[in-house]
């Protein structure tokens, strides 16, 4: 495997678990499991566009990141509740 990919991936994770915890000091634990699948896909495009126009800083660029990995954990849990029904 390609070592950049590993390196990548380090940094999703250490950017998504910091922006996270960061998150739980302000909406609380799990606040985030309350949103449906649209609402962070729309956060997400949000935090991408200002990235993109240059209105804000880095942190719409994690945050961005953050939304996107809540939506595959979203849709994974999705899927295990149709298997189990």
């Amino acid at each position: 495997m390609n070592l950049d990919y590993t390196v990548l991936a380090q940094i999703a994770y250490r950017t998504v678990t910091r922006t996270m915890q960061e998150g739980e000091t302000t909406h609380g634990v799990d606040n985030w499991k309350k949103q449906s699948i649209s609402e962070h896909k729309r956060h997400a495009l949000e935090h991408a566009e200002n990235a993109y126009t240059g209105k804000t800083d880095r942190e719409d660029i994690d945050h961005c990141l953050t939304r996107c990995a809540i939506i595959e954990y979203l849709k994974g849990e999705q899927d295990a509740n149709k298997r189990t029904d």
